[in-house]
């Protein structure tokens, strides 16, 4: 059997597994010692660094914003001061030491899309 493979985030939380898929993650926030993955009216929490993630998504599109979120891309609307506006509607504080980096890296992504 060949089956096509997607792009996975295992989530294991209170004997709870959860399958997200890399584009339906909008962002990544790390509270303490818990991740809290924000999907589409959805938020699954569990036990993680964030690092242990900031690795693997990048290459996906992922925006490390400050020090305790990373952000999909794909999901932003658009970059005000220091805010980060989702599609979503969700308002993400960016890190001023991380502003010029962050908004290098966005216009590169968006530079990929433009018609």
């Amino acid at each position: 059997m060949n089956f096509k493979p997607h792009n996975i985030v295992k989530i294991e939380s209170k004997g709870k597994l959860n399958a997200l898929e890399v584009n339906e993650i909008i962002y990544i926030e790390s509270d303490r010692r818990y991740l809290k993955f924000h999907i589409q009216n959805e938020e699954c929490k569990c036990i993680g660094k964030l690092k242990d993630y900031e690795d693997k998504l990048i290459p996906y599109g992922f925006l490390k914003c400050h020090r305790s979120i990373l952000i999909n891309m794909q999901f932003i609307r658009s970059i005000e001061s220091n805010i980060i506006v989702t599609k979503t509607g969700n308002e993400i504080h960016m890190s001023s030491r991380r502003k010029a980096d962050c908004l290098e890296k966005f216009n590169e992504y968006l530079q990929s899309y433009i018609i």
